[in-house]
């Protein structure tokens, strides 16, 4: 069926060009503009201007040149061979800031090279086609309610960038040839399928967002494609795979597909780019991260679920990641607690953060500690390996601090390529300062504001405890050599504080 689709396209776009509207616009191979009173002016036969609006169609004779639209609209009568800008075998032409609206192809262009960008175009049949450029660039551009946003036939080294596409039934369609870039684009609403590479072969689609349509990206007969950094949501399918193979997915978000991957068993793709870089995000994936290592059986989690994601019988990705593809430097705060829940106002509290790094490089992070909105701690140039987790400690000295309870927070200061910031931050423990040595009350570990006797008989009971006691409790641990600094023991130092601390109220 797809095969049918295409060939009645290619048949109906061969003989686009024969029919032409009567009385278009010519920019001549000799630079002039033919007829004159055209609105289009041009004072060094290289830059071209739209003076007015425009309601007929261009042919382009002249390479080497930019036609600039400056804002104004270039309409048609929307006939079945109607074109907006046709040029065939010029290269370097430019297309810029046209409003197109109403043709059968807004620009149709044939054995050229060619630069489209910072267009509008609507209700277009298409909205650029070309066929074998010989290279191009098509970047910029608004492109809706339209069949085809842009179908390239025969290309190679093609850039398609940063275009956003809405309300058409295919985005970006791509048929034949190699190394051609589909990126940063965005694509939503496409009844069919927002990127289509059809015998295609070492290229990439990389870093679009895609969503709402029947499929995301679909590869039929394509081979050795790099598909990396997308986002696909809410599609029929994310993936829609035919005859394919040594087709690499990685570090792509799948998000909310009805189906996250429909693909023919003898399609022979790679879901992953092996460990420590990882497969993609699945959201429907219930595995866990609790291991880390190429074999997931190394304590303490890297980013990556335990378990593998499988697609089918065939196919699955064994290196699935526990969110979002964040860029190579990507970080997270997992973890900020301090040794104690409750202080003596002006006493000192060990505290640690563990920073866990998702991306695919190590990182120096620069990290910021607050005590509700207070800035606390600052530590600068901690290293994370990639796949890694490092945990820092740093103590916190209360003088100055009023009574009361404070939230402790951690901020990881973002790396400029990190696109995933909402876990750089992250709260922690609730502290209470309070009265020095009142540990608990009439509810046992609850201070109720006052140092008394409940105070140092729970003291008493600790006597002699370390972290490796069962019934360690660190409040206990109230001072050591330096005075107010815990030394992770209760001994006579702790219990003599306490009683001179007795009787001590608040306020």
């Amino acid at each position: 069926m797809l095969a049918s689709l295409v060939f009645s396209i290619l048949t109906l776009q061969s003989n686009v060009h024969l029919a032409k509207a009567t009385g278009p616009i010519y920019i001549r191979a000799d630079g002039t503009v033919d007829p004159s009173t055209a609105p289009i002016l041009s004072i060094d036969n290289v830059t071209y201007t739209f003076s007015d609006d425009i309601f007929d169609e261009i042919v382009i004779e002249r390479g080497n040149i930019i036609i600039d639209g400056n804002g104004s609209l270039l309409q048609g009568s929307g006939g079945p061979s109607s074109i907006g800008f046709y040029f065939s075998g010029v290269d370097n032409v430019t297309i810029r800031n046209t409003n197109i609206t109403q043709f059968h192809s807004g620009v149709y262009a044939e054995r050229s090279s060619f630069y489209i960008s910072g267009n509008e175009m609507t209700n277009n049949y298409q909205g650029i086609y070309a066929f074998y450029p010989s290279s191009a660039t098509i970047s910029g551009n608004k492109i809706t309610n339209s069949r085809f946003a842009i179908f390239i036939d025969a290309s190679s080294n093609l850039t398609v960038a940063e275009n956003n596409i809405a309300a058409v039934d295919y985005g970006v369609v791509i048929q034949g040839f190699s190394e051609n870039t589909v990126t940063k684009n965005n694509i939503t609403a496409s009844q069919g399928c927002g990127i289509l590479f059809f015998l295609c072969t070492d290229s990439i689609i990389s870093k679009n967002n895609i969503a709402e349509g029947r499929s995301g990206i679909e590869l039929d007969f394509a081979e050795n494609n790099n598909i990396f950094e997308n986002v696909i949501a809410k599609n029929s399918y994310g993936l829609y795979i035919t005859q394919s193979s040594n087709n690499t997915f990685y570090h792509n978000s799948f998000l909310e597909n009805s189906q996250q991957v429909n693909t023919t068993l003898n399609s022979d793709d790679f879901y992953q780019e092996g460990y420590p870089s990882g497969g993609n995000y699945w959201s429907d994936y219930a595995g866990a991260d609790l291991r880390s290592g190429p074999y997931q059986n190394d304590p303490g989690g890297d980013g990556i679920g335990d378990t593998w994601y499988n697609i089918d019988p065939v196919h699955r990705d064994r290196f699935p990641l526990m969110k979002p593809y964040g860029g190579p430097h990507d970080v997270a705060i997992k973890k900020i607690a301090a040794s104690k829940t409750v202080l003596g106002e002006g006493h000192i509290t060990n505290a640690t953060i563990t920073v866990l790094s998702y991306g695919i490089t190590t990182v120096a992070v620069n990290l910021t500690v607050y005590a509700n909105e207070t800035t606390i701690a600052t530590i600068t140039n901690v290293t994370v390996a990639s796949r890694n987790s490092t945990t820092v400690t740093f103590t916190w000295n209360t003088t100055g601090f009023a009574k009361g309870n404070y939230t402790m927070s951690a901020c990881a200061a973002p790396s400029p390529d990190e696109t995933d910031i909402t876990d750089n931050s992250l709260n922690g423990s609730t502290v209470l300062i309070g009265v020095p040595s009142d540990v608990t009350g009439t509810l046992q570990g609850v201070p109720d504001g006052q140092c008394d006797m409940s105070d140092i008989n729970y003291f008493l009971s600790r006597f002699g405890t370390t972290p490796a006691s069962s019934n360690w409790d660190p409040n206990t641990d109230t001072t050591g050599p330096t005075p107010r600094l815990p030394d992770n023991k209760v001994n006579m130092r702790d219990i003599g504080e306490a009683c001179s601390n007795f009787g001590a109220t608040d306020p």
